[in-house]
């Protein structure tokens, strides 16, 4: 019952407006999309709800992502590494012609 009344809107609420819990302020790391962009509202939604399913916790034994990540097609990512790969990504639109010769 706590997990539901409690955790489910601290999760939801956290990730959703900024991509972060208070245990990823410590390890200063953030909830993306493939992208790494922040998710969008039904992909934290089911990543929230996927913590639900029994033995979650333990699916990170046999994989890199545990169940909540996978079944929301969602990545934690070091802040840091966020933005030096956002750094380097040029964006199409911004390469001229020019450069491209």
């Amino acid at each position: 019952m706590f997990f539901v009344l409690v955790l489910i809107p601290y999760y939801y609420f956290f990730e959703h407006f900024t991509g972060r819990t208070i245990g990823k302020y410590i390890s200063k790391t953030m909830v993306v999309d493939k992208n790494g962009n922040n998710p969008n509202k039904i992909s934290i939604l089911k990543r929230t709800l996927a913590r639900i399913i029994p033995f979650e916790g333990i699916s990170f034994f046999g994989n890199e992502r545990g169940w909540h990540d996978s079944l929301s097609k969602t990545y934690v990512i070091n802040t840091y590494e966020l933005e030096s790969f956002k750094a380097t990504f040029v964006p199409i639109n911004t390469v001229s012609m020019e450069d491209q010769r």
